[in-house]
């Protein structure tokens, strides 16, 4: 019986500290930690900045008018890659127009080497 009151008594005298503890840590999780996610949450902030920005107008840099005038080069002269890539990416391009399923098995088949 001596063991359960000294029990009793640490239980009473740990009560209220723990209670203050639980408060605070509630307090923490379901007050502090939602303002600070709002206040600092950028999603929005740069949801606010593009509403803003939506009012004005849009000014551009001047070009001089030849600039305008001149042809843009196809995309593909841009985006030109050596002979031997395009010769494979047209082989490719051919296989997956005359037959989808096997172009399928085949990306799979690459899918699983470089996994291992």
């Amino acid at each position: 019986m001596e063991n359960f009151d000294k029990y009793v008594e640490i239980a009473e005298w740990l009560a209220l500290p723990l209670t203050y503890f639980i408060l605070i840590a509630l307090f923490l999780f379901f007050v502090v930690r939602p303002f600070f996610a709002y206040l600092f949450d950028v999603e929005r902030v740069k949801m606010n900045m593009d509403e803003k920005e939506e009012g004005k107008e849009e000014e551009g840099p001047e070009f001089p008018e030849e600039f305008y005038d001149t042809e843009l080069p196809d995309s593909d002269e841009v985006m030109a890659k050596p002979s031997g890539v395009n010769e494979d990416r047209q082989k490719i391009n051919k296989l997956a127009e005359s037959n989808p399923a096997k172009a399928g098995d085949l990306v799979k088949q690459w899918l699983k080497k470089d996994e291992a």
